[in-house]
């Protein structure tokens, strides 16, 4: 995918699938820039760094922006923390999370968890469904897949009844 063709490949795809995925590297460049203003859902991954911190900071600035060049369409988005720990919220996570509330910065309540079947599925090149059963965390980790993936589609169902109610209401 280039950036001359992401928007035809985002927008033939939306028309014979009911989500779309597009994942792309977390650096602020026409690719991503482009793929952000066909987006009903935006994720911005967060590992508890500071650095991970600004390059977030950038997507979401980079997000205003497309909104602005788009005359004020709200790209809806959020902050997922990734590879967290599933037992424990560190100090530095924490103060993060609390950094972004503080900004009003909207954040996925499921976090991704720091898990070995996450590592598995590059690693395989399978899904976690066709891992092998004695993956450690295995089940885990599909119950914190679930978990998530089931968050977003209630964002982007919500977002959508939105949009329709916005449409009637002016009709």
């Amino acid at each position: 995918m280039t950036e001359s063709s992401i928007i035809r490949v985002i927008r033939e795809h939306s028309a014979v699938r009911q989500f779309v995925l597009v994942d792309l590297e977390g650096t602020a460049n026409r690719l991503v820039s482009r793929a952000i203003t066909q987006a009903d859902l935006v994720l911005i991954p967060l590992q508890a760094s500071a650095l991970d911190s600004n390059e977030a900071g950038r997507a979401v600035n980079l997000i205003k922006e497309e909104e602005e060049a788009l005359d004020g369409r709200v790209i809806p988005f959020r902050i997922i923390m990734t590879r967290t720990n599933p037992l424990i919220t560190t100090k530095i996570e924490g103060g993060i999370i609390h950094a972004l509330r503080a900004a009003e910065i909207p954040l996925m309540q499921v976090r991704l968890h720091e898990r070995q079947a996450y590592k598995a599925i590059f690693v395989q090149r399978l899904s976690l469904r066709e891992l092998d059963e004695s993956i450690n965390g295995l089940p885990a980790a599909n119950e914190n897949a679930e978990r998530l993936a089931e968050e977003v589609v209630e964002l982007i169902t919500s977002a959508s009844s939105v949009k329709i109610g916005e449409t009637n209401a002016t009709e």
